[in-house]
C-alpha cells in the first residue's frame, strides 16, 4: 500500500490520516511473520482483521467531569463506558492530533457512541482516526483478573500480557456489538 505524500501547508484530510494509518498499520502487521499454531503474526495484524473504524468527535461537553488523566487510556474508557449507558469500550490504535499532517498511530482505548469516538483521555483536538476492536467490559475485567502478576497491565489487545491472543483472536463473546 502506498504511503501518502504530504507537503507543508497542505490541508490533511480525515481520509488522508486514515488512509496513512492504514498503510502504517498493514507494513507493521507484516513485520512478524505468522508462526506456525497462530493465526496473528501482531497485535497490528488482530486490528487490522478485527477492528472497525471510529469517527473522531470532540468529547461531549455533559460528559466533561468524566475526563481522564493522560498515560490511562484504558482505565478512563472503561470507566466512562461502565458510567455512561450506550457506550462502548474500544481497544486499538488511533493516530493523534500531531499538528504537522505526520501519523504516527498509537495503541489506545476509547469508547464510541455507535461509530462516533468519545475519547475521555486526549483533549480537543481527539485523534484524527481510530480502528479498533469493540470489547465488553465483562470480557476486559475477565482477562484481567486471569493474568498473572508479573503481566498485569490495562490493556486487552496486549499480546505480551495475553500470549493466547494471536494463536485465537478475540472470541466471538468478547465483542461489544451494538
Amino acid at each position: 500500500m502506498a504511503r501518502t505524500e504530504h507537503r507543508a501547508g497542505d490541508p490533511v484530510t480525515a481520509e488522508m490520516v486514515t488512509a496513512e494509518m492504514l498503510a502504517l498499520l498493514t507494513e507493521w502487521a507484516q513485520i512478524n511473520a505468522t508462526a506456525r499454531g497462530r493465526r496473528y503474526g501482531t497485535v497490528y495484524a488482530l486490528v487490522l482483521e478485527m477492528g472497525r473504524w471510529y469517527r473522531p468527535a470532540a468529547f461531549p461537553a455533559g460528559h466533561s467531569r468524566r475526563r481522564g488523566p493522560a498515560k490511562a487510556c484504558h482505565r478512563n474508557a472503561a470507566r466512562l463506558a461502565a458510567a455512561v449507558p450506550g457506550l462502548c469500550y474500544i481497544e486499538g490504535f488511533a493516530a493523534p492530533d500531531l499538528g504537522d499532517g505526520q501519523v504516527l498511530p498509537v495503541e489506545h482505548a476509547w469508547c464510541a457512541d455507535g461509530e462516533v469516538v468519545v475519547d475521555p483521555t486526549w483533549h480537543d483536538p481527539p485523534g484524527r482516526a481510530y480502528l479498533g476492536i469493540p470489547l465488553t467490559l465483562a470480557y476486559r475485567d475477565q482477562v484481567l483478573r486471569a493474568r498473572p502478576r508479573e503481566r498485569r497491565c490495562d490493556a486487552v489487545l496486549d499480546a505480551w500480557a495475553s500470549p493466547g491472543l494471536l494463536i485465537e483472536g478475540v472470541p466471538a463473546h468478547a465483542i461489544d456489538l451494538p
